[in-house]
């Protein structure tokens, strides 16, 4: 028995009020602290879901705009489209913060598969090539906001002989 447990911590979001009055430089540090932490996890969030984004789009707007190597449109399974509205459905419910760009970015990629399921694109090479445009566009725009960002590049210095 007692192979593996299960434990819950439900940790203060907010410095407690107590060290305002007693040390109120101490309290808003911490709040500081703690409002820098809350911003972090929104940012990666953020991050975590235009990297998503990009990828069903990349693959949906791909599938839908290449040739096969017998001239063909390629082939795309129906997961492919149900992927990306699914997406749709978990940034309207999850969506921590607000950022704007990505905002507009989704409801276009919303726009361009709104009412049309996979059988349509393979059936109407029209409405197949206005889709392709369409999210190869915001694909392009993704492409701009998910530019690498330097990371920080420390260098330490060796210790001198004799410094312990």
């Amino acid at each position: 028995m007692g192979l593996f447990a299960v434990a819950c911590d439900f940790p203060s979001v907010e410095p407690p009020d107590y060290l305002m009055r007693l040390a109120p430089d101490l309290y808003e540090r911490e709040r500081a602290r703690m409002e820098s932490r809350f911003e972090e996890a929104v940012a990666l969030a953020e991050r975590a879901f235009a990297e998503e984004f990009a990828r069903l789009v990349e693959h949906l707007a791909e599938r839908l705009d290449g040739a096969g190597d017998d001239g063909r449109p390629k082939v795309f399974r129906d997961s492919a489209v149900e992927n990306l509205c699914g997406f749709f459905d978990r940034f309207r419910a999850l969506n921590v913060r607000s950022d704007a760009q990505l905002d507009e970015l989704v409801e276009r990629a919303r726009q361009a598969v709104r009412g049309v399921g996979p059988r349509e694109l393979r059936e109407a090479p029209d409405l197949r090539r206005r889709a392709a445009t369409q999210l190869s566009q915001v694909q392009s725009a993704l492409d701009g906001m998910l530019v690498e960002r330097p990371h920080r590049r420390i260098l330490r210095q060796a210790a001198a002989p004799g410094d312990a």
